[in-house]
């Protein structure tokens, strides 16, 4: 496995049914892991992708990392804007945007993503709207599932899972925990709450997939 650029993981997720791509990959790119090396370090999966940015003759500011957190990024070109500096300049002490390669680990893409069928490419756009998209019944989903399994990835990231004891800490310890948490998350930036069935339901499902994405690496 190596390197995909923005625009062979908008395949990817396209394949795997996304409806919007470049939206999808841009929020689980907010929440990337960044390697700095030239591959990620073996070991551990994280249950987030890890991504790769290039930026010739200058270093990334990787201490204020807001660049990462809501990503500017070039599909066409596969750029993101980001904070970088040339050493023993002014720009040490006052970094400036610049457009940098991006480069998105595949294997994590194949894992987070796999497609659901193996038929021959369709030729379509990666980035553009599915045509016809899948049918739909009753009212539209008004909650957005998306941001919130990104948040439950993030977590994990910085926690590991509550269901091992070693990172059991107060506030920390099962799925109401959690919960807690995305409604938290969810009230700031005024996204409506899921009921409590439906909710439970949700995380649960979004849980189960991850532990079987992270176990499918060991």
């Amino acid at each position: 496995m190596d390197w995909s650029t923005l625009q062979e993981a908008a395949a990817i997720v396209r394949a795997a049914g996304a409806e919007n791509p470049a939206e999808t990959i841009t929020r689980a790119v907010s929440a990337a892991q960044l390697v700095l090396g030239a591959f990620p370090t073996p070991g551990r999966t994280p249950p987030v992708i890890r991504i790769r940015v290039i930026l010739p003759q200058r270093k990334l500011d990787t201490k204020m990392m807001d660049w990462l957190h809501a990503p500017v990024l070039d599909f066409e070109k596969s750029e993101i804007l980001c904070r970088g500096f040339a050493l023993e300049s002014w720009e040490y002490f006052h970094p400036r945007n610049h457009p940098a390669r991006i480069a998105i680990w595949r294997a994590d893409l194949i894992r987070r993503w796999p497609p659901i069928n193996h038929g021959k490419s369709t030729g379509l756009d990666p980035l553009a709207a599915p045509r016809g998209g899948r049918q739909r019944t009753g009212a539209p989903e008004q909650y957005d599932w998306d941001e919130i399994e990104q948040f439950i990835r993030r977590e994990f990231s910085k926690r590991g899972d509550f269901t091992r004891r070693e990172n059991r800490v107060e506030g920390w310890r099962s799925q109401n925990d959690l919960i807690g948490l995305i409604k938290d998350h969810l009230e700031g930036l005024n996204e409506p709450i899921p009921g409590e069935t439906r909710f439970k339901e949700k995380v649960g499902e979004m849980l189960q997939k991850l532990r079987s994405e992270l176990a499918t690496d060991h």
